[in-house]
């Protein structure tokens, strides 16, 4: 497969990597060396020990564990799970912030990010629901359920450039959703350019 960039126009990928970098072989070196760094990095500060938890506890164990283990990510993350269960979101709320605050967010569906970004929407916090909502997506190639979700925080505040963006994301992970074409069409009605509701 050939480049089409201008500088290295008609060279195999390969062959425009070591142009624009270097050699392939420093190149790899480089990025495990950052794949390392990302690795070590993630969740540091965190505890990540199970050890003494215990198992399986009830909500009162893991309020005293949480207590004496401040920053044990394990039990944390469960009592957060409880609160949210047992319909207390202003309790997970300041549980989940900590897990944020100790760098342990991934783009993971049923993650730390989509925790929070519900507990937001329990407490009616729109804006910090839609931060954590574009996070996670910025961390995650499928987050079908958080685009899905800005889409139509979007459509509410007719945010029609919004709109339109989200949804075009939302069928480039799965492109025979039902109504999304429809929205489409909507948000680009509302923006006034034919052509592309009308291709919608």
């Amino acid at each position: 497969m050939a480049t089409t960039d201008t500088k290295t126009r008609g060279l195999t990928i390969n062959a425009a990597l070591e142009r624009s970098f270097g050699s392939l072989a420093k190149l790899d070196v480089q990025f495990a060396e950052y794949a390392r760094q990302v690795a070590s990095d993630y969740g540091s500060q965190a505890d990540w020990s199970r050890e003494g938890m215990p198992e399986p506890p009830t909500p009162e164990q893991l309020e005293s564990w949480v207590d004496q283990n401040p920053n044990s990510y394990w039990g944390m993350r469960l009592l957060a799970q409880i609160y949210l269960a047992s319909g207390r979101p202003e309790e997970a709320k300041p549980l989940l912030e900590k897990l944020h605050e100790l760098g342990t967010a991934t783009g993971d569906r049923g993650g730390l990010l989509e925790m929070l970004a519900k507990v937001h929407a329990k407490l009616g916090e729109t804006e910090q629901e839609r931060q954590r909502l574009e996070e996670l997506v910025s961390l995650s190639g499928d987050a079908l359920p958080a685009l899905r979700r800005l889409a139509d925080l979007a459509q509410e505040q007719k945010n029609w450039e919004q709109v339109l963006g989200y949804s075009e994301k939302i069928l480039a992970i799965q492109p025979l959703l039902p109504g999304v074409h429809v929205v489409i069409a909507e948000a680009a009605d509302q923006l006034n350019r034919p052509k592309q509701a009308v291709a919608a």
